[in-house]
């Protein structure tokens, strides 16, 4: 008798799939990954969300290699000039200052 419904669990971090797992009567365990520790996003899931599973099953989860995007300031609000000095060690490279008069979602200014 199946009356468990996998949750959908993409996009969540592993830590945020095992207790909405928890919570909807599943155990959610990744074959690479320490589910609790890890930030990154889940990237697939077997079951899919919406199949109906005996309470207790397992759903297996991938998780995104490499951990979380790193967080790149908005350099409209972020201080300094293009918020370049708050970039933290990535590929990304600042290639210009952008002060809120060149703000092109905002066609007022």
């Amino acid at each position: 008798m199946s009356d468990t419904v996998v949750p959908a669990l993409v996009g969540l971090s592993g830590a945020e799939a095992v207790t909405l797992g928890a919570d909807r009567g599943v155990v959610v365990v990744s074959e690479t990954e320490d589910l609790v520790t890890t930030g990154a996003p889940v990237t697939d899931q077997d079951p899919k969300a919406g199949f109906g599973v005996e309470p207790g099953s397992t759903v297996t989860v991938t998780i995104a290699p490499g951990g979380p995007p790193p967080l790149v300031p908005d350099p409209v609000t972020a201080p300094g000039p293009g918020a370049s000095h708050d970039l933290p060690d990535t590929d990304v490279t600042a290639v210009g200052t952008l002060t809120r008069d060149e703000d092109p979602r905002d066609p007022s200014i």
